[in-house]
Formats: structure tokens, C-alpha cells, sequence
């Protein structure tokens, strides 16, 4: 709020309809979707153990019971891996549209200007093109090592002039959620199976997933 009420370089300043606009555009935008790939993300977890474990450590040896804060964020590799791969195997928005703006070739077709194109963020971040083993959940695939990407085959968020405004926002707020609930409680499964495309919605949103909680303490408080 305080940027958007904030004046320019040149002292301009926005409307109160306009910021009205973008407050709600944040409150729309930024709930579901995030909800969204967060239970993913929790589902792959109750899943997947050996990778909530090393979770578990990561955030208590950074965190040490605190809850994080932007400064911890850069120490948090592991996490932020578990993030961008849910993100790349269950990303809310899976069908996006863009318009074209001048005549263009891709690959065999001649597409021109003021033509609707439809994408999957879906199904190019489960091509095996891009990504080895792509049908396999692997936080450490964001590690250090040098990811080789294909232009365009990570997605979530668009790309481009029109790419969300919210990513690195969204990546906060995702963070904050997941370190929150991981500090302080051990997800296991109830009958989980993952099928993203089991439903078709305007989002890949998780429906019908049962997860149990049980509480832990962090290692600082034990």
C-alpha cells in the first residue's frame, strides 16, 4: 500500500479508483492461487517424507523457532526448491491466453497479428524436453547447479512484458505460508492420490485431498 500510495519520479500519483483496482486485483489474484499451490505442495509432502524431513531441518536450523523474515529467505534454498517445483508440476494457472501483436512464425505455422493463443504452463513444465524426469517431485533440481531451461518451459507466472506482476510477491507469500505450517506440524497422508487433471477448472486447484496434522515442535523448542 505504501508504494502504491507512494508518488513517481515526477510526482504523479495514482487515483483512488486506481488504487482501489489493484488493492483488489491483490486480494483476487493473490489468494486462491496461492492456496492452490501451496496444498500442493502439502500433498507432496505428506507424499514424500524424505523430502518433508529435510524441510523440517532446513527450517529449524535457519529459522530456530522464528518465524522468517526477508532476510532469511536467500538461506532457504531447500525450500524455495520445494516451491518452484510445485510450482512446475501443479501451477494454478495451467491454461493462459495471450493475443498476438504482429504477424509470426512458430515453428511450421504462420500466425497472424490480433490472433488468440492458448498455453499450458502445465504441460510445459511436465515435458520431458525441458526437465529430466519431469514426472518426478525434485526440490534439488533449483539447487545450485547450473538448471538448463528451454526459453519459455517454466511458466507459472507468464512471461514476458505481460508476466504476472505478482510473481516475486506470490514467491513470499508462499514461502511465509509453507515455513509457517512446516515449523509446527508433520503432514502425513489420508488417502492421498495426486490427479491435477482429474477435474477441470479455470484453476488446478487440489480437490478432495485428505492430509492429517500432527504437531512438532522445532528443534530449538524440544
Amino acid at each position: 500500500m505504501s508504494i502504491l500510495l507512494k508518488p513517481d519520479d515526477a510526482g504523479r500519483t495514482l487515483s483512488e479508483e486506481e488504487i482501489s483496482n489493484q488493492v483488489v486485483t491483490l486480494f483476487l489474484a493473490g489468494v486462491e492461487t496461492i492456496a492452490s499451490a501451496s496444498g500442493w505442495a502439502l500433498c507432496v509432502l505428506a507424499l514424500r517424507p524424505e523430502i518433508q524431513q529435510r524441510l523440517h531441518h532446513e527450517i529449524d536450523t535457519v529459522l530456530q523457532g522464528k518465524l522468517v523474515e526477508m532476510e532469511d529467505l536467500p538461506k532457504l534454498p531447500y525450500t524455495k526448491g520445494v516451491i518452484l517445483e510445485s510450482l512446475r508440476m501443479y501451477p494454478p494457472g495451467w491454461l493462459l491466453t495471450r493475443m498476438t501483436t504482429a504477424d509470426v512464425r512458430l515453428g511450421d505455422f504462420d500466425i497472424p497479428a490480433n490472433t488468440a493463443i492458448i498455453y499450458s504452463p502445465f504441460l510445459l513444465g511436465n515435458q520431458s524436453g525441458a526437465f529430466d524426469e519431469p514426472d518426478a517431485f525434485e526440490p534439488d533440481r533449483w539447487g545450485t547447479q547450473t538448471l538448463r531451461l528451454n526459453a519459455g518451459s517454466f511458466v507459472p507466472f507468464g512471461d514476458g512484458p505481460r508476466k504476472c506482476i505478482g510473481d516475486t510477491f506470490s514467491m513470499v507469500e508462499m514461502a511465509v505460508m509453507l515455513t509457517a505450517i512446516i515449523a509446527r506440524w508433520r503432514i502425513e497422508p489420508r488417502g492421498t492420490v495426486l490427479r491435477p487433471l482429474e477435474r477441470m477448472s479455470l484453476l488446478l486447484t487440489p480437490r478432495g485431498l485428505k492430509v492429517s496434522l500432527s504437531a512438532r515442535q522445532p528443534a530449538t523448542e524440544k
